[in-house]
């Protein structure tokens, strides 16, 4: 395997995609706040450099999935994966050799997030008031999320020989975590009484507060908080949010994900017809 990886990173430090990505993922953290350094110069109520640390995942998701499906779509189109198969190479091999590319790709997009964060952060905003225990625990929480999503879409790529077909399941497998997510934390959030406006019968306005029927309890919202946390999505969100609960859980559940999608991934690519 150490051979597909020489040649692999050979091949994607010279992608343009890959080093638009790297460019974008720079960025993101950037124009967030930048932007919130201007909002709070008109509008006062500033946040800390916290809120702001952890929101790269939401981005990287998008151009993982437009980096993974093309990089390794072009290999099916160029014929590159039936060539390696020719000279030796396994396909187990060529699978993780992939999959630890996109993985690469995934950590070196994390870490430049949070380079700027820090970099545009501190001027602007001061130091981060985290302790250090839960700057770790939320930095290795992030990268395991990037990982468990380069994952996702080596799989997605390396099953589908389309290259466009493999971008457009991809980008929008990305979306619709971060929708399912969104969809979840709503939910989770939905408040245990709501007030509601009723005439009476003199004519005036009487504002009772009742019991919210949206509001999860017992077992039914242990499983939605189970899928926020499982679901890279919800990660996202959660430590865009500074909101996670569970660190712990949380870790252990990008593992498994990755676990997983590698091993049913490198499953169905070994049985695979490359025509």
């Amino acid at each position: 395997m150490s051979r597909l990886l020489q040649a692999g990173f050979l091949r994607i430090r010279k992608n343009h995609i890959f080093i638009g990505g790297l460019i974008l993922t720079f960025l993101f953290p950037a124009a967030v706040i930048i932007n919130h350094r201007i909002e709070t110069a008109q509008y006062g109520a500033s946040s800390p450099l916290d809120n702001f640390l952890f929101v790269g995942p939401i981005s990287i998701s998008i151009i993982l999935a437009v980096l993974c499906s093309l990089f390794v779509g072009t290999e099916y189109s160029d014929g590159t994966i039936r060539n390696k198969l020719v000279v030796g190479h396994t396909r187990t091999g060529i699978y993780f050799s992939h999959f630890l590319l996109c993985a690469f790709a995934a950590a070196l997009m994390y870490l430049l997030t949070l380079l700027s964060a820090f970099a545009f952060g501190m001027p602007l905003l001061g130091l981060p008031m985290m302790q250090f225990p839960s700057l770790l625990l939320y930095f290795a929480s992030g990268l395991l999320l990037c990982i468990a999503y380069a994952a996702l879409f080596n799989m997605i790529s390396m099953l589908c020989a389309s290259k466009s077909r493999a971008n457009i399941i991809c980008i929008l497998t990305a979306f619709f975590l971060l929708i399912i997510g969104f969809i979840l934390l709503q939910s989770l959030n939905a408040p245990k009484t709501i007030q509601i406006a009723e005439l009476s019968v003199n004519g005036e306005i009487v504002v009772d507060e009742v019991a919210n029927p949206q509001y999860l309890t017992g077992m039914k919202r242990e499983v939605y908080q189970f899928f926020y946390e499982l679901l890279p999505g919800g990660q996202a969100l959660q430590l865009a949010n500074l909101e996670i609960i569970h660190p712990f859980r949380v870790i252990m559940l990008s593992l498994s994900v990755t676990v997983l999608t590698n091993a049913v991934g490198s499953f169905f690519f070994n049985r695979k017809d490359l025509k």
